[in-house]
């Protein structure tokens, strides 16, 4: 089945009469009327209410199953009314919470309020009502369920919820989507479906603290050089407290390497565009022209690290608290904390290198981005 219904609460009345006295012929006592009687059925009648009322709320009720892919440790995970297709996604509130407390775990959640449902698209799809929602993972450092503005978010889809209502297009059964709640993920324009028990969530935005980089050098650069790390915002006139790395080339020509562990100091860190900030890191090759043992903005730069012939950088993306932005994020295959990337000319798009990849990055005279 695609949708679990939390079973009806059957409510069993037992109504218990009061022992006749043997005495007792039948007859009311003197000032009694009827009344009881009339009682006892306005008591029948409001039980029998209120079951129905019960049973309709629990009929309402939807069971959804969560796969927690990565770590979930200290977290907990909201359901969150969002509206995509935005420049800016806007975000509303949880519509359920709970905590994560294993790699499997379920919500039960009601129709949405008819305020979380708009038009999907009026020309296209005349009638048809939707709600969205975002699986939201967080970390729940106060162990309240409640997302605070200081609690990093490391999970945000890439699935979501939809509740669909009104006229549905006979089209959609055919790729899976129906009256309800619904879960899907759109990939190249065509959305892939899941089953309500099986709701897939990535928690692929926790901050990665540490980076390796490494590889080898071309026959412009020798032992005569220093390795540096060095900050986009020292090398923009910035003062900065330090490099993360700054020593000599190995002489023997076996190779080098870069492990780079923590989030750089807050002097690191620039506007990249309007509400991003990341700190930008450059491996260089120089000469240690003015001998101070580290660089200066006066040593001679001759090279830089690419990866089969595009420049490198080294990003630092401090945590999310923002959802539409975790959301993004995680759609563009994004992260947080350190990562390393390539291709940075204005021209193209830079693309991000796996662990192994970073250990295969040659210093340069031909990877300047300078």
């Amino acid at each position: 089945m695609r949708t679990r219904l939390i079973p009806l609460v059957l409510l069993s009345l037992v109504l218990t009469a009061c022992p006749k006295d043997p005495d007792d012929t039948g007859d009311l006592p003197e000032g009694d009327t009827d009344t009881d009687t009339d009682s006892d059925t306005d008591t029948d009648a409001d039980s029998d209410a209120d079951s129905d009322a019960d049973s309709d709320a629990d009929a309402d009720l939807t069971t959804l199953g969560f796969e927690i892919e990565g770590e979930w440790e200290g977290t907990s995970l909201d359901l969150t009314w969002f509206r995509p297709f935005d420049e800016i996604w806007l975000t509303g509130e949880p519509l359920a919470s709970t905590v994560v407390d294993g790699a499997q775990v379920t919500l039960e959640v009601a129709v949405p309020p008819e305020a979380d449902m708009l038009p999907m698209d009026e020309a296209k799809f005349p009638g048809l009502m939707a709600a969205y929602y975002l699986p939201a993972v967080y970390e729940d450092t106060d162990g309240d369920v409640v997302h605070d503005d200081d609690e990093y978010y490391v999970g945000a889809g890439p699935t979501w919820l939809v509740y669909l209502d009104g006229v549905i297009p006979v089209g959609f059964e055919h790729i899976g989507l129906y009256a309800g709640w619904n879960a899907f993920q759109v990939i190249h324009d065509v959305p892939t479906t899941y089953e309500l028990d099986a709701v897939p969530v990535e928690t692929a935005l926790f901050p990665r603290e540490s980076v390796t980089i490494g590889g080898t050098m071309d026959f412009a650069i020798s032992w005569s050089h220093r390795a540096a790390l060095v900050s986009y915002a020292y090398l923009g006139g910035m003062p900065v407290a330090g490099h993360h790395i700054d020593d000599w080339f190995p002489t023997d020509g076996s190779g080098w390497s870069m492990e780079i562990t923590g989030e750089p100091a807050e002097d690191h860190f620039v506007e990249i565009d309007t509400d991003f900030v990341a700190a930008v890191e450059f491996p260089l090759a120089y000469l240690d022209d003015d001998g101070s043992d580290g660089f200066t903005v006066g040593d001679s730069i001759d090279g830089g690290a690419c990866y089969e012939g595009d420049a490198v950088a080294l990003f630092y993306l401090p945590g999310l608290t923002d959802l539409g932005t975790a959301a993004m994020y995680q759609l563009w295959g994004m992260s947080t904390g350190w990562m390393v990337m390539a291709d940075l000319s204005d021209s193209s798009e830079p693309y991000t290198l796996s662990r192994e990849q970073s250990q295969q990055l040659v210093f340069s005279t031909d990877c300047l981005v300078f």
